[in-house]
């Protein structure tokens, strides 16, 4: 009965069909729940319900039929959990496709069950958690799809037990770690699909990752190595010896006192060098009729996966940051700002960040590339900033990790804190002192101070920022007043009255 125009619930006295071998009602526009009375169809071995309107949750009686091999409910809206109790006694089946639906939570470790399965499929979909190990127990799987998903934590070591599978695509999730270098053991494994993750450390090269055709890592920003045609930095060589442990610790203990009186002459003789730089810097400053680059709404929308979450990389006040990759810049990788314009105060945040960004440049200032003014498809109203992304996340980030993983990666060292301070107070420098107008940021914490690759501070978020005039203080009688007013946020405000000179 399928691909027809079947529209409606599934009758619940297809159970009376007590012989029924085959059902399917596939692409059709059935909707309704999965009727549980299909469980006592004993005789079943495939079942078709994918491709229709299907709501609710799976039904976990299906483990009872014995013989059911075939199972599709792909591309319908069920949600919930995945019952352990589903995957009970189905020890027969050889194809089981949950794709495309809505369903949360972590998969069950009673997956490892299926002992005969081929074919599984769980891709697009909420689940969460870390990938079950159980699943290198199904040694007859040939094809694993859990792409776009939220699962995290690492890969398991028990998926090199796959000796038949053929195709594994774990993308678009939360993974973290190293690759298993045991995967190219796999033989017949010709695809291998793990972009989009937080992987890390070196790329194996032999079995399939010896065929930049059949692997694909890109969105993996931390992986090094592998064979040259992935294109991959060269990872660093690390010789920890306990000779060499013992040496550092003497050397480190011994010249603590030279080397702060290093630092400290060199921070001196960083800021004269740079403030004169800034002195010429200034006057080269290009005008705010720079021509912007032309972005829609729509090539925004695709460039994020329709605004989806795993490419949600940071939230504010105003609005969600969103990565992606400017087809008009060569793919280059973006930070999206996506302003909720819902709230109070977001539109006038958006034309103070584009007045202070719009006529700046410095190398501690995040570059605004350009922005979208626009309607979403929807009709309503939408506003968005592009920056340049900063691959090394907030400052935030490094001094306040919230794994014991995070603090071990993001481990800043004295003289990489040193020189974010100065990054920072140069920025601060140039706005203040070397602008046609006078930017007071009016938020400066440390998520709001990003990182690139080298660990260059970049101060960003002008959204409070206030321009003022280049005019002394003191001749504020004439025309001007002052207004008192707190901004920013709360811990980083400084305490009392915050007074800010601007024209009356």
């Amino acid at each position: 009965m399928d691909n027809n125009f079947f529209t409606g619930t599934i009758p619940m006295d297809f159970y009376k069909l007590e012989h029924l071998q085959v059902l399917s009602l596939h692409t059709n526009m059935l909707n309704g729940v999965v009727p549980s009375t299909l469980c006592n169809i004993t005789s079943l071995y495939r079942l078709g319900l994918h491709i229709n309107n299907l709501e609710g949750t799976l039904p976990s009686c299906f483990s009872k039929i014995q013989s059911l091999k075939t199972f599709a409910i792909n591309g319908n809206k069920l949600s919930g959990i995945i019952p352990p109790a589903f995957f009970g006694n189905s020890l027969s089946l050889m194809e089981l496709d949950l794709s495309n639906n809505l369903f949360i939570g972590p998969l069950p470790a009673e997956i490892g069950r299926l002992e005969n399965i081929i074919y599984f499929n769980v891709s697009y979909n909420n689940f969460s958690g870390q990938i079950p190990a159980t699943l290198g127990d199904c040694s007859k799987l040939e094809l694993l799809n859990m792409q776009n998903n939220f699962f995290t934590g690492k890969i398991p070591l028990k998926l090199a037990s796959l000796n038949a599978i053929e195709v594994l695509d774990l993308s678009q999730n939360k993974l973290t770690g190293e690759i298993p270098k045991d995967l190219e053991r796999l033989q017949n494994l010709n695809y291998l699909n793990l972009t989009y993750n937080n992987l890390e450390g070196e790329v194996p090269k032999n079995g399939v990752f010896g065929n930049s055709s059949q692997v694909i890592l890109d969105g993996n920003f931390r992986l090094c190595g592998g064979i040259p045609e992935l294109r991959l930095p060269s990872c660093p060589i690390h010789k920890k010896t306990k000779k060499n442990r013992t040496l550092l610790i003497i050397i480190s203990s011994t010249m603590s006192s030279l080397f702060a009186m290093i630092l400290i002459s060199s921070m001196f003789l960083y800021f004269y060098r740079r403030s004169r730089h800034q002195k010429n810097e200034s006057s080269s400053i290009p005008s705010g009729k720079d021509n912007f680059l032309r972005i829609s709404y729509h090539e925004l929308q695709r460039t994020t996966n329709g605004f989806s979450q795993e490419n949600i990389i940071g939230t504010g006040n105003f609005g969600v940051v969103y990565k992606g990759q400017l087809d008009q810049q060569g793919g280059k990788l973006v930070a999206i700002k996506v302003l909720d314009l819902t709230k109070t105060g977001v539109s006038k945040s958006f034309k103070a960040e584009c007045n202070a960004l719009k006529n700046i440049r410095h190398r501690n200032l995040v570059s605004l590339l350009t922005y979208c003014s626009s309607t979403d498809s929807k009709g309503n109203d939408f506003k968005a900033l592009i920056y340049e992304f900063m691959e090394n996340g907030s400052l935030d980030m490094w001094l306040h990790p919230k794994t014991l993983n995070e603090s071990r990666l993001r481990n800043l060292n004295v003289l990489s804190r040193l020189n974010i301070a100065i990054d920072v107070a140069s920025a601060l420098q140039y706005l203040h002192h070397h602008c046609g107008f006078v930017i007071v940021h009016c938020d400066l914490k440390s998520s709001n101070i990003l990182l690139d690759s080298d660990l260059t501070a970049h101060v960003g978020d002008f959204g409070l920022a206030k321009l003022l005039p280049k005019i002394s203080i003191a001749s504020s009688g004439n025309g001007i007043s002052s207004s008192i007013a707190v901004k920013g946020t709360i811990g980083y405000a400084a305490p009392g009255k915050h007074i800010y000179t601007q024209i009356a």
